[in-house]
């Protein structure tokens, strides 16, 4: 069984996207490229392509492309002045945008997790999984130290296990690096509750800064992680760039390049 390839919209560019008309618009490089899905990103809408989610979910399966959605924004936040841990309270808003969309997943990031949290929050997401139920919902280390590091999301996936909750982990590669840790070691660790990969390779810029980049063939570090803890019924999203004179060319080769 091939692995299900999703290509993030964001890997074109936020400006290209907008020069095109909208993540409506690329749906058909995504769909001539071989993916099987596409990751649709609610901070590349507009407020009135929110307001247009279900005319963007027929154009997907028009294209007979599977959607994933990408929220960006935390699970979990700490409350002011009490200093309490919340879920988010927009929660539902956004599985109600995911299930417009027809949106087989949606994604969060962790945010303000903590591991003595009331068991009332995990009734709460208990209670808007029940209402989702079609919906996996998974959680990223994002590049964030407080949140994006092995010990927090390691924490977190005990907590899941712990309340029985159908939640899962994306497995971000290239994050690792933004919190100085090393993806084989989280890999190891988190692969039993991983339900969905981001690959992205990682290099410095000019400026000596972290910057995604894409892999530079099979034997890239990043895709041999991939490949060695997670299996074939894991889906991987592309999430670098790119860019090309001929994007449905180079679309192409990545996802022929990952489906071995």
């Amino acid at each position: 069984m091939a692995r299900k390839i999703i290509i993030v919209t964001s890997s074109y560019g936020s400006d290209y996207i907008q020069e095109i008309g909208g993540q409506k618009e690329i749906l058909a490089t995504v769909k001539a490229a071989g993916a099987d899905g596409v990751e649709i990103r609610r901070e590349l809408f507009s407020a009135e392509e929110l307001s247009q989610l279900s005319e963007l979910a027929q154009a997907i399966k028009h294209q007979q492309l599977e959607c994933f959605y990408s929220v960006p924004f935390s699970l979990f936040l700490q409350q002011f002045p009490e200093q309490k841990t919340e879920i988010n309270p927009n929660i539902e808003q956004y599985f109600d945008e995911a299930k417009q969309l027809d949106a087989k997943l949606i994604k969060f990031s962790l945010g303000d997790f903590q591991l003595d949290m009331s068991s009332v929050l995990a009734e709460r997401l208990a209670a808007v999984n029940r209402i989702y139920p079609d919906i996996l919902c998974v959680i990223e280390n994002d590049q964030a130290l407080k949140s994006g590091n092995l010990h927090s999301m390691a924490a977190f996936a005990e907590w899941l296990k712990q309340h029985k909750l159908p939640l899962r982990l994306a497995f971000d590669s290239g994050n690792w690096a933004w919190v100085q840790q090393d993806p084989q070691t989280a890999a190891q660790k988190l692969a039993p509750y991983v339900g969905y990969v981001h690959l992205k390779s990682t290099a410095l810029d000019a400026a000596g800064k972290l910057s995604a980049v894409p892999p530079t063939g099979r034997a890239d570090n990043y895709v041999q992680i991939v490949q060695r803890n997670f299996s074939q019924d894991v889906p991987l999203g592309i999430e670098f760039p790119l860019i090309g004179e001929n994007l449905v060319a180079t679309s192409l080769y990545f996802v022929e390049l990952l489906k071995g």
